[in-house]
Formats: C-alpha cells, sequence, structure tokens
C-alpha cells in the first residue's frame, strides 16, 4: 500500500523543528544536553535529527490484518526510532515503519512503542524501541507468520 506525501508538510516540520528546539533548551536548562538533541550523556543512544515520509503498520486489534497511516520520522539512534503519527499507539504496541526517502529503496525499522504523547497539530510523537532494522519488513510481508515466529511481536510475552 502507498502512502502519498502528508500535504500540511511545512507545518509538521515545524512542529518537529519546535520540538527540538524544546529538547534542546530544557538539556541545556538541566546541564545535561551537549549537542542539538540529548547526548549520550542522557539517553541510553545519543539521538541524531532524521526527517523523512514513512508509512506506519501496525496490526487491527485481535487480528492478523495491518493498517497504515502516514507519518514523519523525527529522530534515530542506535536503539530507537521517534516519529510524528495521527495515531495515539498503547506502551508495547508494534509497528513497522516503512521509510520513504525520494530516491532510495525502502528501507524498513520495526520494534514496540516504548511512549506516545500528544506533539500538537493532532500529532503523537511516538518513541519506538528498534527489534528490526534493514532492507526487508519484519512483519508486513507476512503478518501471521510473523507473529507466531517474533516473540516481540506478543505484547502479553514481551515483558522486557
Amino acid at each position: 500500500m502507498s502512502v502519498k506525501a502528508q500535504p500540511e508538510l511545512s507545518a509538521l516540520d515545524a512542529l518537529l523543528d519546535k520540538l527540538d528546539r524544546t529538547a534542546e533548551a530544557l538539556g541545556q536548562k538541566s546541564g545535561r544536553a551537549k549537542g542539538p538533541l540529548f547526548s549520550s550523556a542522557t539517553r541510553k543512544h545519543e539521538r541524531h535529527r532524521f526527517r523523512c515520509d514513512c508509512a506506519v503498520r501496525f496490526y487491527q486489534p485481535h487480528s492478523n490484518l495491518l493498517t497504515t497511516i502516514p507519518a514523519r520520522t523525527r529522530n534515530l539512534s542506535k536503539g530507537g526510532l521517534s516519529l510524528l503519527a495521527r495515531r495515539v499507539f498503547q506502551l508495547g504496541e508494534p509497528l513497522e515503519a516503512e521509510l520513504l526517502e525520494a530516491g532510495q529503496a525502502p528501507s524498513y525499522l520495526a520494534g514496540d512503542v516504548r511512549f506516545c504523547r500528544y506533539a500538537g497539530l493532532g500529532y503523537y510523537e511516538i518513541g519506538v524501541r528498534m527489534r528490526h532494522a534493514g532492507a526487508t519488513p519484519a512483519f508486513s510481508h507476512d503478518p501471521a507468520a510473523a507473529r507466531r515466529s517474533l516473540v516481540w511481536l506478543d505484547r502479553e510475552k514481551n515483558t522486557d
């Protein structure tokens, strides 16, 4: 399924920039920030600004069917991804982001939601703990088979 670029991209990028400025200011106020985003002094892994349209896929409740929505990434680290989307996600909910960079083959990042908070303009910031990154999907290619083989997709068994 193809997801079109979001028409309000300039407003969304302005919101992303505002979130970055706020994070930087809070880090500087506490004396913990070293760089443009929170550094490894305050986080397990340093965050790097990363803006990219993406298609986010997630399981429909009690089914192996997937829903796809448009989103935009905010930042990326060795351990995770932050993105903005117009949907509330539950802690532990698995999602897969297909990165839609112009002129490049798709890349896939997948993991489980670590936080979800309102960011503004109808968007929620979603923090995802990375469980898969690569040129192939983690679960959207065969959602039922992935549920059987990837333990982290089962939220009730996934307690770490």
